[in-house]
């Protein structure tokens, strides 16, 4: 079976910073989704492969549903560390970690921007 890696900042209960309850100062996490509210941090609808003109029998037929049980990462580590550049010490003082998943490589779905994701764990 042919596997990638994906890699994304995660809280104690498996969700992103963007998502999570567990920020100690939310100031900061509102901080984050204001810079993260660009043509560098596109939304994941934005950069979707198959939002910007890729054909749908690129995807393979219910690899999965944006949404519905997927989560959001970066393609590799220095895509990651591009993406949250200078967040790094935040997101580590409030709890967050990297999480490195090997998934079948039919679960992933890449955006147009080459560094973001969506994958089905």
């Amino acid at each position: 079976m042919d596997t990638r890696k994906v890699y994304r900042y995660e809280d104690k209960y498996g969700h992103g910073p963007y998502n999570s309850e567990c920020w100690s100062d939310e100031e900061q996490q509102e901080f984050l989704l204001q810079e993260h509210t660009s043509t560098n941090h596109p939304t994941w609808l934005v950069d979707a492969a198959f939002w910007c003109g890729a054909s749908a029998d690129m995807i393979e037929p219910n690899a999965y549903e944006t949404d519905f049980g997927n989560l959001s990462a970066c393609a590799s580590r220095e895509a990651l560390s591009e993406w949250f550049a200078g967040w790094e010490d935040v997101l580590a003082e409030n709890g967050f970690r990297v999480v490195e998943y090997e998934v079948p490589s039919s679960h992933v779905i890449d955006g147009a921007s080459g560094k973001q994701v969506s994958f089905r764990p």
